[in-house]
């Protein structure tokens, strides 16, 4: 991964836990936002921004938070459609289709 600001190749994963708010309340289960740092300028990236154009099956399954069986299950009944790559028909996912995916979840 690159950094979009100085295009340095020193970035780096980095994590921060948020405790969700209800009515005043803490509840008690804290949720981490994932993040990446570049080493060199300090920018600051989100997922989207250093996520490529096509995702491995794994990395579709981070981003979305769900097992892979889910994704299958996803792609069979068109959900979200899978690209097939070779002679092994390896799966892969567009990032629009990811990122239209969540924006819809969060309506």
């Amino acid at each position: 991964m690159k950094c979009t600001n100085c295009n340095s190749t020193k970035v780096k994963k980095k994590e921060r836990n948020f405790a969700t708010r209800d009515k005043g309340e803490v509840k008690n289960k804290p949720h981490k936002v994932y993040y990446f740092e570049c080493l060199d300028c300090g920018r600051k990236m989100s997922k989207e921004e250093e996520m490529p154009e096509l995702l491995t099956l794994k990395e579709a399954c981070e981003i979305l938070k769900c097992h892979p069986n889910t994704l299958r299950q996803w792609d069979k009944k068109g959900v979200l459609s899978a690209i097939r790559i070779g002679v092994k028909r390896v799966m892969r996912y567009r990032k629009e289709d990811i990122l239209k995916l969540l924006n819809q979840k969060k309506r």
